[in-house]
């Protein structure tokens, strides 16, 4: 089934130019000049993936964004000619799945349409449980490991004994690599526990990591291990506690 894509974007050369080159190798587009007309079209139907322009007149990339992630996870890749990272992160947070510069380079923007769609083809299928995933029918336990614990049932992190502050998705990233020590995880396979049937750009693991990596005072990766080309080996085998 050929797979449909909306492009939205004021210049309209860029329209005819990305338009044609992803109907040429097989998508069914539809171009519009501005969010206004988009939305208009959604109420039909959406698309199996977006493609939008940052900076537009009238309403912008970030307000179709944040409408969309209203009722909708399809998948949204926007174009900037802006390096502003403040828009950037905006843009992540609302639920972007990735980003491109203007001009693009038609093969990177095939490429990331590519990633996107198989991606969501990816949570379709049915995801095992955290709990599942650790081969124990165990409930929520307090883990102890290099001088720090985590704690499953409060969510909370302890390192040398201080409480260290730290958003839900980290921890819950923590909490599988903990169940998983030892192993090499994939990123995909990350993304799907953590943030199960959406569609999440690996920026957002890599923030998560990171923040992970700063509050774990992990800088030299003796815990987290980056393992280059598939994802990550948590290297300390955690005590655990009921």
């Amino acid at each position: 089934m050929t797979a449909t894509v909306h492009l939205v974007d004021d210049d309209a050369v860029l329209r005819e130019f990305i338009g044609g080159y992803l109907s040429g190798v097989g998508f069914e587009v539809r171009s519009f000049d501005s969010v206004a007309a988009f939305r208009a079209a959604a109420v039909a139907g959406l698309p199996d993936i977006v493609i939008t322009d940052l900076v537009m007149p009238g309403e912008d990339g970030l307000s179709l964004l944040s409408w969309l992630r209203g009722f909708s996870q399809v998948p949204v890749i926007m174009l900037t000619s802006q390096d502003a990272t403040t828009d950037r992160v905006v843009g992540l947070e609302l639920g972007a799945d990735d980003y491109l510069a203007k001009p693009c380079e038609p093969r990177e923007l095939l490429a990331c349409v590519r990633s996107q769609l198989r991606r969501l083809k990816a949570t379709h299928a049915p995801l095992p449980s955290t709990n599942a995933d650790a081969g124990t029918d165990a409930g929520p336990v307090v883990w102890h490991f290099a001088g720090r614990s985590l704690d499953e049932r409060a969510l909370e992190l302890r390192v040398d004994g201080a409480r260290v502050e730290l958003p839900k998705k980290p921890l819950e990233v923590l909490m599988y690599f903990l169940r998983h020590a030892g192993e090499v995880v994939g990123k995909d396979q990350l993304l799907a526990a953590v943030w199960p049937g959406r569609i999440v750009s690996e920026t957002a693991l890599t923030n998560a990591i990171g923040k992970l990596r700063a509050a774990l005072a992990d800088e030299q990766q003796t815990l987290i291990k980056a393992v280059y080309g598939y994802g990550y080996r948590f290297e300390i085998k955690p005590e655990r506690s009921a």
